[in-house]
């Protein structure tokens, strides 16, 4: 299932790593629309201070559709 203003709270698991969201919270991923865990919105985190620390703006990677790797995030 994908995530999306629809479905949000009716996620069971996090789209990215299948964990439980019972308890735990949850949030729209920064890159795509899936609905993800804390855990991994603190991997986003870090790829978000990447971005910043390479000198380019966050918002360009917004809503991308993708998770960009750190090649891509450099390059």
């Amino acid at each position: 299932m994908t995530g999306n203003n629809d479905t949000f709270f009716v996620v069971d698991d996090c789209e990215r790593c299948n964990k439980s969201l019972k308890g735990e919270g949850r949030i729209m991923s920064w890159f795509n629309d899936d609905t993800i865990c804390m855990g991994c919105k603190a991997i986003e985190e870090g790829l978000l201070n990447l971005i910043v620390t390479q000198g380019k703006q966050k918002s360009s990677f917004e809503g991308i559709g993708h998770i960009p790797t750190e090649e891509e995030i450099k390059a």
